[in-house]
């Protein structure tokens, strides 16, 4: 099982890469890096996700929406 995927997203006009990776020895819990920034993070729990994001994030709700069906595939 891959413990992070990266793939390219437009922000924009602007193409950045976006990393998600697995937290290893913190659970159900991932991180979220846009062109190697941290953005945020992203924890799995009975009630679905706790999301911890920065106050200028430049992720939307439906970027959200996708993350955590991305996540959703790495822990399978």
């Amino acid at each position: 099982m891959p413990d992070r995927i990266q793939f390219q997203a437009s922000f924009g006009l602007q193409v950045k890469t976006v990393e998600i990776s697995k937290v290893y020895g913190a659970g159900d819990s991932y991180h979220v890096y846009i062109d190697r920034y941290y953005n945020g993070s992203f924890i799995k729990t009975n009630l679905g996700y706790a999301k911890h994001l920065p106050p200028n994030s430049q992720l939307t709700s439906d970027d959200i929406q996708i993350i955590e069906e991305l996540i959703e595939g790495l822990s399978m």
